[in-house]
């Protein structure tokens, strides 16, 4: 089961692109069949090819960020991505990889003077993304 939602990332420019895979707390396996869909959906969503995501998503819990190429259905968006399972615990430790990403990219300080956005940001994560069972099924 992977289930999909896009949130927009505001005052930036990125949106983030969360996929829950799976339906077990705390299991970073990932059966087959996801495996399979999810490899058919980032190469039809960020291009670079079935195989390249295959073999790039043999567990689940990581963070990563593209913008757009030709190949890529969102060519003009800049998206920072987090596959992750159904588990608390490790949507708050990916947010936090989420938050450098985007301090990188968007040329955001990351430090102890600017605590405020990163809390702000965190906190809007989490409340976006912490129903899991709520977030839409892709079929």
């Amino acid at each position: 089961m992977i289930r999909y939602k896009e949130v927009k990332l505001i005052p930036t420019p990125f949106k983030l692109d969360v996929y829950i895979v799976g339906d077990r707390y705390n299991d970073n396996r990932i059966t087959k069949k996801d495996r399979q869909g999810m490899a058919a959906i980032l190469n039809s969503k960020y291009g670079h090819g079935y195989e390249y995501w295959y073999e790039n998503t043999s567990k689940i819990n990581e963070v990563f960020h593209t913008i757009g190429d030709k190949k890529s259905e969102h060519e003009d968006t800049k998206r920072i991505v987090m596959i992750i399972g159904p588990c608390i615990k490790t949507l708050v430790h990916e947010m936090i990889h989420v938050l450098w990403y985007l301090a990188d990219a968007s040329g955001l300080d990351m430090d102890y003077k600017s605590q405020e956005w990163q809390a702000c940001m965190g906190e809007y994560i989490f409340t976006e993304i912490k129903d899991f069972k709520k977030i839409p099924i892709l079929k």
